[in-house]
């Protein structure tokens, strides 16, 4: 008989630690984060936006590229809709740490400066 849990004798069940910032087995940014950044490296990254904050695939002479604080407002939706389902307007919940960081990481600010939580009441 090989090493490991009996749970994952046939292949089905890894080994996942419990993570301490979502409480989620597996981790909720180890789950989520990798589609989340793929569909946003494919997707997004590199596209531009109009004076509206529409992103928009085609430059035009009023658009800017997108940025990284636009990249992570995309994923945290993203997260949130993956997890969560639609939550309808104005209702909104934090998202664990783990997934923050994990946002944060692959879209950094360059002065580190983040707008964090905010209820919906404080828009």
């Amino acid at each position: 008989m090989s090493g490991g849990s009996e749970g994952d004798q046939d292949g089905k069940e890894e080994d996942y630690v419990c993570c301490e910032n979502c409480n989620s087995k597996p981790c909720d940014w180890a789950e989520y984060g990798p589609g989340i950044i793929a569909h946003i490296e494919n997707k997004v990254k590199g596209c531009f936006v109009d004076s509206d904050g529409n992103i928009i695939d085609a430059r035009t002479d009023s658009c800017t590229p997108i940025t990284n604080k636009q990249l992570r407002y995309i994923a945290y939706g993203a997260y949130t809709l993956a997890k969560h389902g639609c939550l309808g307007k104005c209702k909104r919940i934090p998202v664990p740490h783990c997934v923050e960081c994990g946002i944060r990481l692959n879209y950094p600010d360059d002065n580190n400066v983040y707008t964090g939580f905010q209820e919906a009441n404080e828009l």
